[in-house]
C-alpha cells in the first residue's frame, strides 16, 4: 500500500503542476489590443520622425454571406483558411496583421505608395485565382480600403475609420479592388 500511495501522490502532484502551468489562449480582444498597442507605438514613432510611409489596409473577403450559404461548413472554413493564408503570404514580415473577423484583416504596412500597389495587385490576384484544391467552384474576390498616414494622419483610430470607409466603397463599387481613403 505505501507504493500505491506514493504513485497516487506523484500522479496527483504532476496533474496539479500541469494544470497550474497551462497557458490561457489570448482572447480576440487581447490579440486586438496587442495589435493596437503595437500599431499605436509604431505610428507615434513614425510621426516623431515625420515618416509618412505608413499605411493601414482594411482587407475584406467579398460576399462572405453568399459564400457561406453556397457551401458546407467545411468548405467555407477552407475558404476562410485560404483567405488568411493569402493575406499572410502577400504582406512582408514587417507588416503587422490583425484578424478582426474571419473575413476581415487590418494590415499596418511601412511602405511608400509605389510599393503598396504591387502588393495589393498580388493579393487580389492570389485571392481570385481558382485552384484545383479550392473547396468552392467559384472565383473569390477581396476588397481593400487603403488609408495612408500621409493623407489621414497618424492616429490609429482615424486610420481604421478611413480604411474601413474606403473598403466599404470598394465593395460597393463591385469588389475585387481597392479604394484610397480621402484626406
Amino acid at each position: 500500500i505505501p507504493t500505491l500511495a506514493v504513485i497516487l501522490l506523484v500522479t496527483a502532484l504532476t496533474t496539479v503542476l500541469l494544470i497550474a502551468r497551462a497557458e490561457v489562449a489570448p482572447t480576440a480582444e487581447q490579440a486586438a489590443g496587442g495589435f493596437r498597442a503595437v500599431a499605436r507605438d509604431r505610428l507615434a514613432r513614425a510621426e516623431r520622425l515625420d515618416d509618412s510611409w505608413w499605411s493601414l489596409l482594411d482587407v475584406r473577403l467579398d460576399d462572405p454571406v453568399a459564400l457561406r450559404e453556397a457551401s458546407s461548413t467545411l468548405a467555407y472554413t477552407r475558404v476562410l483558411d485560404r483567405f488568411a493564408d493569402d493575406v499572410a503570404a502577400v504582406f512582408p514580415a514587417e507588416a503587422d496583421i490583425d484578424r478582426v473577423e474571419p473575413t476581415r484583416f487590418l494590415v499596418l504596412l511601412p511602405r511608400h505608395e509605389p510599393s503598396v500597389r504591387p502588393l495589393l495587385r498580388t493579393l487580389l490576384d492570389r485571392v481570385s485565382t481558382v485552384s484545383a484544391a479550392q473547396p468552392l467552384d467559384v472565383r473569390l474576390s477581396a476588397s481593400v480600403g487603403w488609408a495612408s498616414a500621409g493623407a489621414v494622419g497618424y492616429d490609429l483610430d482615424d486610420l481604421i475609420v478611413a480604411a474601413s470607409a474606403a473598403a466599404d466603397a470598394a465593395q460597393l463599387s463591385g469588389g475585387d479592388g481597392w479604394e484610397r481613403a480621402a484626406s
